[in-house]
């Protein structure tokens, strides 16, 4: 045997195994140094040709180190934020209509709890909620009014009650935006009164008391200023109905509060009929 060999053998035989696999790993170190991107290459070529063996292996060791696999994932996450945005970007668009889905089947099992988180979360960050929500409006305005307005055609007493309770709850304020509108265009509300004049001199038959008709507007008046609440003087069948039209007489007039009236606006009594109306 060669001395070389001899001596090579003979210093092994005096290194301790910590020394050895010490020296081992520094090799192993140097060797995928040298050959980093062949290795890498090797390994994603067969995970790509073992897809469904190395995703139950990992899935497995998942399972058996839930906690230590998912402290690494965190901090891989933070180590790498841009490369963990663009994987889940990634995923969301290829797997959109699936994601879909599960959310809304999701949201169908747990309407009252989703209900409640999203309330929270919009409460808790409503600024940014809303800034977020006129950008988007401000991008799709057209998207947006025809959503509105399919809505609004599909609900349109939903919509109705709706916006009636909102304007019942802010009474003060919508009727100083109708005052401050008025000021500013003083000219608008003519063509109507005008318009409205004659309709009710056209409907107000030659048997109609003028005064018992003047009554009803002073009493709108004296209760307005007695309760503090705007009264107005009602036509019970309306003048302009959409299947039937009342008179301007005293038989067809009543004094109700201003948001009533503006409640009903020209829709029948509950009580009416068409025939009962057409008696007028």
């Amino acid at each position: 045997m060669p001395l070389a060999i001899q001596l090579s053998l003979s210093h092994d035989h005096y290194v301790t195994d910590a020394e050895r696999k010490a020296r081992n790993r520094r090799n192993t170190t140097k060797y995928r140094a040298a050959h980093r991107d062949r290795i890498l290459a090797k390994r994603r070529a067969d995970r790509a040709a073992n897809r469904d063996a190395v995703r139950a292996k990992a899935n497995a060791y998942r399972a058996t180190r839930v906690e230590a696999a998912r402290t690494y994932e965190k901090a891989w996450r933070a180590a790498n934020p841009n490369k963990t945005r663009e994987a889940a970007k990634s995923y969301r668009t290829t797997h959109a209509d699936q994601l879909r889905a599960a959310k809304q089947a999701y949201h169908a099992a747990h309407r009252d709890q989703s209900s409640a988180y999203s309330r929270a979360r919009r409460l808790a960050h409503l600024e940014e909620q809303r800034a977020r929500d006129r950008a988007y409006h401000a991008a799709n305005r057209a998207k947006v009014a025809a959503k509105n307005r399919a809505y609004r055609a599909e609900n349109k007493r939903k919509c109705r009650a709706r916006d009636q309770a909102w304007t019942d709850a802010n009474r003060a304020w919508v009727n100083e935006r109708a005052r401050r509108w008025r000021a500013a265009h003083p000219g608008s509300q003519i063509p109507y009164v005008l318009k409205r004049r004659a309709h009710e001199q056209r409907a107000q038959p030659a048997w109609a008391n003028p005064d018992a008709i003047e009554a009803f507007y002073k009493e709108a008046a004296r209760l307005t200023r007695v309760t503090g609440i705007v009264h107005e003087v009602d036509h019970v069948y309306p003048l302009r109905g959409k299947t039937v039209s009342g008179l301007h007489c005293e038989a067809n007039l009543q004094v109700v509060p201003q948001s009533v009236n503006r409640r009903k606006s020209n829709k029948l009594p509950d009580h009416a009929t068409n025939s009962a109306a057409r008696a007028f």
